[in-house]
């Protein structure tokens, strides 16, 4: 073994004690063996302890190295090498490699496994570790250090990263480690009383798979992109609408759109985002934008441009809507209904209506107002929408379309006859679009008690003749029933 003035384990550990971390020689002094391996050996504690603390132990991700595996033999099992050898571990910022296949009992140095007794529990847990240490190499063991083709003399000696698979019995992790080694728990064997075979289903592998920095990048990277990154949705759905006029308002679809600031352009045009959330984004179109462009969203995250192309039409004002509640006229009415809508720029042609997604046919546009017909189809409440080549506007009120009232063929009124003040109870359908009225015969009722879908209950009006029709009317038309009505004691 190298002669050392003093063993450098014991100046190292003695320094780290006073928490030293690297040293400066001093002119015209004697320089010391001791000192030049301080030297050495605080920075590479210092390289080791950053390498713990931030990478930690472990082996590359989907390697095998240093794995244990069962062998058919009695307190017995293999190391091994892993598929692409030799097979490495990082433990306490040393790195240690294997190259080939290994029996624990084939090391030198390492007492013999027992069995398992009933005094120890039964299954007995043991800790496989890897103990890892420095070894120093001299020309006892490494001829070349000798010198022997110039000054005759062992110089120096090396370190060698050296490592031995040790089992602790009956413990359920490894011991604390002795100056200047390192511990790492490879696997824990749970071997049942007088067991001597360690077979594949009593190991249980506890290394650590670490990532190298290049999988790391990698993932952080998709961490990104699904966190911070801003994505637009699947063409074409990324805007909508996709043809405005400037100064229309356009909503983008997407994800991580709000990491602030934020910025909208389309094409070479910056826009002011008025309505910016996680998913989505409101902005209008700059006034000076014209043509198909495409639409480019910034935040903190990054940058995204849609595949989707906006065609941004002519200028001129855009569309608007008449405050609300007066936006048109009626507010009900079925197919063919004539409705009139109030506003300014309605005439900015090409103009279209849309009562929810059914498009009018017949539509007479004016600078203030839309004169259009109801479309076929209309059977709910919609809001109405306005797109002239300057952009669109939806209506904030909603129109209530529906089909004309009918009488049920069975039993459509009930009782069939009845004094003055009678209640009667009319079956039927679409009785439920306002405003309602009913007539016996020509003599409106005056009270409508309710009224739904398929029902109307009313009272009999002073008035009515002996022997009438009752006419129902609603919001979208009228009915006549077929089956008279007798009025008792009418005139």
């Amino acid at each position: 073994m190298s002669d050392f003035s003093r063993p450098p384990q014991e100046e190292l550990a003695a320094n780290l004690r006073q928490g030293y971390v690297g040293m400066y020689f001093e002119q015209g002094v004697p320089i010391l063996d001791r000192d030049l391996n301080l030297l050495q050996d605080l920075i590479a504690t210092a390289v080791r302890s950053i390498v713990t603390r931030y990478i930690g132990d472990g082996v590359p991700a989907g390697r095998q190295g240093f794995k244990i595996q069962a062998i058919p033999a009695d307190n017995d099992f293999r190391v091994l090498a892993g598929d692409q050898p030799p097979g490495t571990c990082l433990v306490g910022g040393i790195e240690v490699f294997i190259g080939a296949d290994v029996r624990y009992g084939a090391q030198p140095g390492v007492p013999p496994l027992t069995t398992p007794t009933t005094a120890q529990g039964n299954p007995r847990v043991d800790t496989v570790y890897l103990d890892v240490f420095l070894a120093c190499v001299d020309g006892a063991t490494d001829d070349r250090l000798l010198n022997a083709g110039d000054v005759g003399v062992q110089t120096s000696v090396r370190l060698q990263p050296s490592w031995t698979v040790r089992v602790a019995e009956n413990a359920t992790e490894p011991p604390a480690p002795p100056q200047g080694h390192a511990h790492y728990a490879l696997a824990q064997l749970r071997r049942g009383t007088n067991v001597a075979q360690i077979r594949a289903d009593m190991i249980t592998d506890l290394r650590q798979t670490r990532l190298n920095l290049d999988h790391a990048e990698r993932r952080i990277s998709m961490i990104e992109s699904l966190v911070v990154m801003p994505r637009l949705r699947p063409s074409p759905n990324q805007f909508n609408p996709s043809n405005i006029g400037p100064g229309g308002e356009v909503t983008i679809f997407g994800r991580n759109l709000d990491l602030e600031p934020v910025t909208v352009h389309f094409g070479a045009f910056a826009a002011t985002p008025e309505d910016v959330a996680p998913n989505q984004i409101k902005v209008r179109a700059p006034a000076d934008a014209s043509g198909r462009v495409p639409v480019t969203v910034t935040t903190a995250g990054g940058t995204v441009t849609s595949e989707d192309q906006l065609t941004i039409r002519e200028g001129g004002p855009a569309p608007q809507f008449a405050d609300p509640p007066n936006e048109f006229t009626p507010k009900v009415g079925g197919a063919g209904a004539a409705v009139t809508l109030f506003g300014s720029n309605f005439n900015l042609a090409p103009v279209s209506v849309e009562f929810g997604t059914v498009p009018a046919t017949d539509v007479h546009p004016s600078p203030n107002q839309i004169a259009v017909s109801v479309p076929p189809g209309v059977t709910q409440a919609v809001n109405i929408t306005v797109t002239t080549r300057t952009g669109s506007v939806t209506s904030h009120d909603t129109f209530r379309g529906g089909a004309p009232p009918a009488f049920a063929a069975t039993e459509p009124i009930k009782p069939t006859r009845g004094g003055i003040g009678a209640k009667v109870t009319l079956s039927g359908t679409n009785f439920d679009i306002e405003p309602i009225a009913v007539m016996f015969g020509t003599v409106p009722a005056r009270e409508v008690v309710s009224f739904t879908a398929t029902t109307i209950e009313t009272k009999v009006p002073v008035g009515a003749p002996s022997r009438c029709k009752i006419t129902v009317s609603t919001g979208v038309g009228a009915v006549v029933s077929t089956q008279d009505f007798n009025v008792v004691g009418g005139g």
